[in-house]
């Protein structure tokens, strides 16, 4: 018979590989449990992260680290909120709150609730909600990213007004009141204060008991007022800088809001003419 067709017998050592297979199943468990030991799962649930809050990430070499909740949206607005140019639309947006079912901003800022400001429906714009003031001083209370108001901006909301008269309400403002948006009794007017500026209309378009969209932008050297999409007011401005602690409501104590808001957004971009009002909910991705 040829060497080739001869049979060859083949002895296994199964014992050696159980041991293998025990040595390799010890030390899978010595790693599960080193990372069990260096990660630990949450015991607290949170609605909003405060912007000194740490996410867990894992880099490209397998190493564990954390970074800040401010430094992971910096990130994703391609690491500056001064030219937030990163991808998708909420890059060169500072704050959005739609306003729709919670109090919240889609850009993750800390929001504190202060009088009568709350969710509520009973008037809604786009979604099933909107934000109610109804006195006693209702605002919120929020901080936007380092730069928001430095250059060209934009605020933005729809309202509804349930009162127009000779009583002052505040809309929205800087809490040094550099910034300020109102509907000022005294001139049955809009009025938007920004710096040593003040921009009212030539006549009031706003009535009660209907949604207005209202928009406030500075562009280079000129700051506008749009009531509905049109131009209603503008003026040359020295460059200056503004703070970017902000009051959505009442600013001014006594001076309190009367109405309905849906879909505040602040931006960093400015325009100078007029536009068609959005005639859906603003995106929030």
């Amino acid at each position: 018979m040829p060497l080739w067709k001869q049979p060859i017998e083949l002895s296994v050592d199964l014992t050696e590989i159980e041991t293998t297979v025990e040595s390799l199943d010890t030390r899978l468990i010595a790693v599960e449990s080193n990372i069990a030991d260096k990660i630990s799962l949450p015991t607290i649930t949170k609605n909003i992260a405060a912007n000194t809050d740490y996410f867990i990430g894992i880099d490209n070499n397998g190493q564990f680290y954390k970074i800040s909740k401010a430094d992971l949206l910096a990130g994703l607005s391609n690491g500056s909120i001064d030219n937030g140019n990163g991808s998708g639309y909420i890059a060169g947006v500072s704050a959005l709150l739609p306003f729709n079912n919670s109090i919240a901003d889609i850009k993750g800022g800390n929001i504190v609730i202060n009088g009568n400001a709350q969710i509520s429906n009973e008037q809604s714009k786009y979604y099933d909600t909107s934000l109610r003031f109804s006195g006693n001083n209702s605002q919120l209370v929020m901080t936007l990213p380092h730069g928001s108001f430095n250059g060209d901006f934009s605020v933005e909301f729809w309202y509804f007004f349930t009162a127009l008269g000779n009583v002052d309400q505040d809309l929205f403002g800087t809490n040094d009141f550099s910034l300020l948006v109102e509907w000022d009794g005294s001139e049955s007017k809009l009025r938007f204060k920004c710096g040593s500026v003040n921009l009212y209309p030539n006549s009031n378009t706003l009535v009660i008991n209907n949604w207005h969209h209202l928009k406030f932008s500075r562009l280079i050297g000129s700051v506008y007022m749009f009531i509905d999409g049109v131009v209603v007011a503008s003026s040359a401005i020295a460059v200056s800088s503004f703070t970017e602690n902000i009051l959505i409501g009442t600013v001014v104590p006594g001076r309190n809001a009367t109405g309905y808001m849906s879909e505040f957004r602040s931006s960093l971009t400015g325009i100078s003419s007029s536009f068609s009002p959005p005639t859906n909910a603003l995106p929030v991705t």
